[in-house]
């Protein structure tokens, strides 16, 4: 890799260290302000914010698979899911999410079914939902779990719940579904095109040789780790791979740390 590429991606590290230390001290002073930021930011910030989280490496690497194989209707696979989903929490999910005033998805689960019986249990299958993310990922049980407690019960509710008002949670949703679509879909397109003009040839050469064993998912490193892409502009390129990781990684970490701390913590050890 260039050098130039290199410190760019250096750069950004160095940027991020940054951040995290001047936002040190605001983020210390309570649980609110750590895991929610003290509902301080304008909504239009954690739209960015609550969008990006749902941007990751793996997702992107699979998408300009759909895009490389099945050409633009590939595009539906990405638009459909927020094209429902946003107009749902826009018009009734955010703002009543936002009104409960708690801190997690689990403390939610009592605003929508009160302290029965059912509503302890839906509280425990989101805790319990949120545990096996953050430290397992066990997609199956995390569906069927998803399905007991309701929507939204993972890092997304952080977002809503950080917002200022019901209003704001509402387009903190609509900025969501933009950076969801129109950022990331552009990234998507750029390199499923360029692996489509330069390395097709290659890529039908590689499904010759290993038939059904062939990795799809390949297009993406490949491209990159190619003279594909000019210099310098790699190196944004990964830099932008990096913050997809990054986004992903701490929104989940910060709402597995939140359960654990306001769910367990905190009601297993009032003291």
């Amino acid at each position: 890799m260039h050098i130039i590429d290199i410190s760019i991606i250096i750069a950004y590290l160095l940027m991020m260290i940054v951040v995290g230390v001047w936002v040190t001290k605001k983020a210390s002073k309570n649980s609110e302000s750590y895991f929610l930021a003290g509902k301080s930011l304008p909504w239009w910030i954690i739209g960015v914010a609550h969008g990006s989280s749902g941007v990751d490496i793996t997702g992107t690497m699979w998408f300009v698979m759909m895009f490389f194989i099945y050409g633009v209707k590939g595009i539906w696979l990405l638009w459909v899911w927020p094209l429902f989903s946003v107009i749902f929490r826009m018009m009734y999910l955010g703002t009543w999410v936002r009104r409960s005033n708690v801190l997690t998805g689990a403390e939610w689960m009592r605003t929508r079914f009160g302290y029965t019986r059912g509503a302890e249990l839906a509280y425990l299958s989101v805790v319990v939902y949120s545990l096996f993310m953050f430290f397992t990922g066990m997609l199956f049980f995390k569906g069927v779990l998803v399905s007991m407690a309701g929507p939204t019960p993972n890092y997304a509710i952080q977002h809503v719940l950080s917002t200022r008002s019901p209003r704001e949670a509402a387009l903190e949703n609509m900025v969501m579904a933009v950076v969801s679509l129109a950022p990331r879909f552009l990234l998507i397109a750029a390199i499923a095109v360029i692996g489509i003009v330069f390395f097709g040839p290659d890529l039908a050469q590689l499904v010759t040789a290993k038939g059904k064993n062939a990795k799809f998912e390949e297009i993406l490193p490949q491209v990159l780790s190619r003279g594909y892409i000019p210099v310098g502009f790699k190196g944004v390129l990964i830099a932008a791979l990096l913050a997809s990781f990054m986004s992903t990684f701490v929104s989940t970490v910060n709402s597995g740390a939140a359960y654990v701390v306001n769910d367990i913590c905190m009601r297993c050890l009032p003291s």
